[in-house]
């Protein structure tokens, strides 16, 4: 079981004296038991404020880990970190904020279904009407 510092770190019941292990974490408020410190910690896509767990994606929605609200750390599935921000892998396009989805076969690069832009030539696609 977790040790229990303080109410302050997500552990909702603390055994006693101060320091006994932490029975279960805040869930409501997106604290999980983390086993590598076992203690309770932000989930995915939050981070420790100083007092609660706020949300990675205010300032970029897929943002799957950071550091604060405007150092994001690493991204959600399909999206790469570039310079800070989560942008869409080079084979895929991003259908909304959290969402990329991959470009149609032989395609390098495209805006959307249809839209592709670059073709993979060495394996002998060629760009035509916005397909490969």
């Amino acid at each position: 079981m977790p040790i229990c510092p303080d109410q302050s770190g997500g552990c909702l019941d603390c055994g006693t004296p101060p320091g006994a292990v932490c029975f279960s974490c805040d869930t409501a408020n997106h604290f999980v038991y983390d086993p590598s410190t076992q203690n309770c910690a932000c989930e995915t896509q939050y981070y420790f404020d100083g007092t609660t767990c706020a949300s990675c994606t205010v300032n970029d929605a897929a943002c799957g880990t950071c550091a604060n609200q405007d150092l994001c750390l690493s991204c959600v599935a399909n999206f790469t970190l570039v310079a800070a921000k989560c942008q869409c892998l080079s084979d895929y396009y991003q259908v909304d904020p959290d969402t990329c989805n991959k470009c149609s076969t032989g395609c390098l690069t495209c805006t959307g279904i249809g839209a592709c832009t670059i073709c993979d030539q060495a394996n002998n696609f060629k760009l035509v009407n916005g397909y490969c």
